[in-house]
């Protein structure tokens, strides 16, 4: 099913926040580098829409990386930053409040069979699924995941923390020694995510549980100023940072029409919803490399 990115977009204002330097970029820029008729472009940024408990969203991730590298591969100049959103799918959950295999039976309709089909999906991509452990509300997961991104809470879109598209030509900056530090910003965030999902969904943890977030958001973003662990608590603890999550979950269902994960939008310009095989995330970067992108589709 296709449909204009007018029909699933809509505006939003966005909050003043101070952010890093190097992800201090404007909205408008990135929106002419990837749209259809400004010809080709090498970069990509993308946003993937998920839940920290979502199984589809660990399978989802995992083929859109492996897409990513498929392209890399055969276009060495491209260059990828990925960010991911919040859409907490069951706020009224409470922390640590289930066993795993119960609650994914109940929230999928007492299915026993998606079980084999994750592990058999996971296992062909390097993901050892467990279903033990207990699982609860993913919100402070989410406010983690953000402080990734900013050091305070706002309601900005996550895709307005990215880099600007290079001009072609254009040869790769230098890193600075401040720059060369580990700092906040997209490649952070996925890192955690990638930890996240494999805590919880490879070791059993509890991604609701606060000691286990403040353990791994510690472990990821050593050497990152002002997250260490007890900065990583005040966070957790926030009840400013669950409004911002709260805000920006609220605002995917409302900017996206989008009630499900994960969901993928490539340059602000195709969405596809639910995971998707590598291929069709290789022909689409493909489509925008080309300048042949036909517009905002659903898939």
């Amino acid at each position: 099913m296709s449909s204009s990115i007018h029909d699933l977009l809509s505006s939003s204002e966005d909050g003043s926040i101070e952010i890093d330097d190097d992800f201090r970029e404007g909205r408008e820029s990135r929106r002419k580098s990837g749209s259809p008729g400004s010809g080709t472009t090498t970069h990509f940024t993308i946003e993937l829409i998920i839940d920290t408990i979502c199984p589809h969203c660990y399978i989802g991730m995992k083929h859109l990386n492996l897409a990513i590298e498929t392209h890399k591969a055969r276009h060495p100049d491209a260059t990828f930053e990925l960010v991911c959103s919040p859409l907490v799918l069951y706020p009224a959950s409470m922390r640590s409040a289930h066993d795993k295999v119960p609650y994914y039976l109940h929230t999928h309709g007492g299915q026993s069979n998606l079980f084999e089909t994750w592990t058999r999906l996971g296992s062909s991509l390097g993901i050892n699924f467990s279903w033990g452990g207990r699982t609860g509300n993913t919100r402070d997961s989410h406010k983690l995941l953000r402080y990734a991104l900013e050091r305070t809470p706002s309601t900005r879109p996550s895709t307005e923390f990215v880099s600007r598209a290079p001009r072609a030509g254009t040869p790769p900056r230098a890193k600075s020694a401040r720059t060369a530090q580990p700092c906040r910003g997209p490649a952070l965030q996925m890192r955690l995510l990638d930890a996240l999902f494999k805590g919880y969904f490879e070791h059993d943890r509890d991604v609701s549980d606060r000691g286990f977030l403040a353990e791994v958001g510690a472990a990821v973003g050593a050497g990152v100023k002002a997250f260490a662990p007890p900065d990583i608590r005040r966070v957790l603890e926030s009840e400013d940072w669950g409004a911002a999550i709260d805000v920006l979950s609220d605002e995917v269902r409302a900017r996206l029409r989008v009630d499900a994960v994960p969901t993928v939008i490539v340059n602000g310009l195709s969405l596809y919803g639910g995971w998707q095989k590598p291929e069709l995330f290789v022909a689409e970067f493909e489509r925008l490399r080309s300048g042949t992108a036909r517009g905002m589709s659903a898939g």
